[in-house]
């Protein structure tokens, strides 16, 4: 469910305002409506920031290669300096290396030799030049020009042209270095050390990491804190702040209220008011935040909560999706090897991947497939599950009836939450005209692709439909604004149409998935195993192949199963996932 808020306001003495803030963020239960403009004082807050997470970072990467060193004494916020130090030595010294790089590039084909020596070569009145060409023997040579080779490569030819007088010679002329080939050689090598010796700095610092996280978190607080007193409005001696709290934690702002002496009111939310979202979902609906999170999505605080939807409609979507027991398997056992290793991690992404791979392989199972293996090569015990009927030709129509029955079914929820949601009002009947349309284009859709018979009953069903939606999908107070819904009304009845045929993407992606497998398999035996040399080229084939298999059937599960739920049921359901996070303000870091 969306968690109720109330729209929170406080006043307080102008002198009074810091304590105020300090009170707040201890209780940790107002998200404050940020009217804050950038300052100087923001700007300075938002770049310790950035500076303390691009320390952090460059940290957790140097960690990987560490080994144990003794901490030193320094205090975090100059750890922080030290690692802004190095990172800009190290950015100093790679652009350095890079021009270094490319001057060596530009000279090393013409050899060693001191360019100051040129100089006093013109200075004689010799005049040198160093050429680039793709042919010489295409070369115009002036009179008096003596042309020499020094190099040659697939990309041309190195030559050095010398004269007594100034001359015109046709070529790329290549730019005279700065230095001596030996003198960027040396560069190159004390640059390279340099940057060596940076690596193993940070790697020596990156045992203070949790220093510089709680660090982070600090500094994480002083921005938010910077941001809220930015955001009070000041009325001569009165600042005034307001946010958004849960409506059973109000009672913690009263106490607070009336302990600091603050004037509070508390009203509900206007319809015209931005309020973030609170989901407080059931235990076992838990798992599917960790898609949200993913998406980074959100429904808005006047919409819907269809997360236990969401969850139990994407495990058979992801199933389908898949259709392949052998995969559900590895699935599972990856899930389980990555929750011993990360015992700390919270469990609830493990949880759904332990629900999705396993609505795999129950699927799977009972279809008979198993890494796309034929069901009668199959060894007898997994034989025991499939049912025959997913098998031979009439499984295709069985799979694809199966996909728009669960299509109609998932629509009917949500016409059917709407109608429940809206009874009293004569809204409702609308609602129920919809259930029937859907199930009205169900049968379209069947007779479209399988060629099935309408039933008898199937007229009037879809008049009575037509009928309770235009009746009562709008008041009749409310005709002369929202009369263009009427007017859309048969784009409406396509779009539901083409919402049900949609769901034909899941018996699709699956058939890929399992031809993609079993063409992988038929290469495979191609080779045989028979021969030592083919034992390889064998396991690579299957390894490689089923592993592609599942990165597409992966992106299948992002484009069309998370789709099914954020599109065609958000749609009728009415849920446009506008929603954005209930960010109390409250302290990250664990000093006081």
């Amino acid at each position: 469910m969306i968690v109720p808020m109330q729209h929170v306001s406080i006043l307080c003495l102008e002198q009074d305002k810091t304590q105020a803030l300090e009170a707040l963020r201890a209780l940790g239960v107002l998200h404050i409506k940020q009217d804050a403009t950038q300052t100087d004082v923001l700007s300075k807050e938002m770049e310790a920031v950035r500076e303390a997470e691009w320390a952090l970072q460059t940290l957790r990467v140097a960690h990987t290669h560490a080994h144990t060193v003794k901490k030193n004494e320094d205090t975090p916020h100059d750890l922080v300096k030290m690692v802004t130090e190095r990172l800009q030595r190290r950015h100093k010294a790679e652009e350095e290396l890079a021009h270094c790089h490319h001057e060596k590039s530009v000279i090393e084909p013409f050899g060693e030799f001191d360019p100051t020596c040129l100089d006093e070569l013109r200075a004689d009145g010799i005049h040198v030049k160093l050429l680039r060409i793709s042919d010489p023997h295409l070369l115009d040579v002036p009179d008096g020009v003596v042309l020499r080779e020094i190099s040659s490569s697939n990309k041309g030819h190195c030559m050095v042209a010398i004269s007594q007088k100034e001359f015109e010679i046709d070529g790329t002329i290549a730019a005279l270095p700065e230095r001596p080939l030996s003198e960027l050689q040396q560069e190159e090598e004390a640059l390279q050390t340099e940057l060596s010796d940076i690596e193993a700095e940070l790697r020596n610092l990156s045992v203070h990491m949790n220093d510089l996280e709680e660090e982070l978190l600090t500094r994480k607080d002083q921005l938010a804190f910077a941001k809220a007193k930015a955001s009070l409005a000041e009325h001569g001696k009165i600042s005034s702040l307001t946010g958004y709290c849960p409506r059973k934690k109000v009672n913690a702002i009263s106490k607070a209220a009336a302990e600091h002496g603050w004037a509070l009111q508390v009203r509900d939310p206007k319809t015209e008011e931005d309020v973030p979202t609170l989901l407080q979902m059931p235990r076992w609906v838990q798992p599917v935040k960790a898609v949200l999170k993913v998406l980074s999505i959100l429904p808005g605080y006047r919409e819907a909560d269809i997360s236990s939807v969401f969850l139990i409609f994407f495990s058979i979507f992801f199933a389908i999706l898949i259709g392949d027991a052998g995969y559900g398997l590895l699935f599972l056992a990856a899930t389980i090897f990555a929750r011993i290793k990360l015992p700390k991690a919270p469990a609830y992404p493990f949880v759904l991947f332990t629900i999705l791979s396993t609505t795999t392989l129950v699927w799977g199972s009972i279809t008979g497939n198993w890494f796309g293996i034929e069901p009668d090569h199959l060894p007898a015990l997994l034989q025991i599950p499939y049912l025959e009927i997913f098998q031979g030709e009439e499984a295709r129509d069985l799979v694809i009836r199966l996909c728009f029955i669960i299509g109609a079914v998932h629509l009917t929820i949500a016409h059917l939450w709407n109608a429940i949601a809206l009874y009293p009002s004569p809204k409702a009947l609308a609602q129920i005209g919809w259930i029937g349309l859907v199930w009205s284009m169900f049968f379209t859709a069947l007779n479209m692709v399988l060629n099935q018979q309408l039933p008898l009953w199937f007229a009037p069903l879809i008049i009575a439909s037509v009928i309770l939606i235009l009746l009562f999908m709008t008041a009749p107070k409310d005709l002369k604004s929202e009369w263009i819904n009427h007017a859309m009304f048969p784009l409406s009845m396509v779009n539901c149409f083409v919402d049900i045929v949609s769901y034909i993407r899941l018996f699709a992606v699956g058939l890929a998935s399992l031809s993609v497998a079993a063409s992988f398999n038929d290469m495979a035996m191609q080779i045989g195993w028979n021969r030592i040399w083919t034992v390889p080229v064998f396991a690579l084939i299957l390894l490689l192949g089923h592993g592609l298999n599942i990165v597409l059937c992966a992106l299948g599960i992002l484009v069309h199963g998370v789709r099914l739920n954020t599109l065609e049921f958000s749609l009728h359901k009415n849920v446009e996932w506008k929603g954005f996070a209930y960010k109390p303000f409250a302290r990250l870091s664990h000093e006081p």
